[in-house]
């Protein structure tokens, strides 16, 4: 019987801009889960899930 591992997760990275200072970054999903929570990495201001659209491959 052959038993398939994964060396790593592929996550579906995510665009993001924050509707108040307008940086831009590319984040994985708990990168994502982590500014939605937490608020811009770069200013803190409150972001929601409008604010990330999926990057295609």
């Amino acid at each position: 019987m052959r038993v398939a591992t994964l060396d790593r997760i592929v996550m579906s990275p995510y665009r993001f801009r924050c509707p108040d200072c307008a940086q831009r970054i590319e984040l994985e999903e708990p990168g994502r889960e982590a500014a939605v929570e937490s608020g811009c990495p770069f200013c803190g201001s409150a972001v929601g899930a409008k604010d990330f659209a999926a990057t295609t491959s």
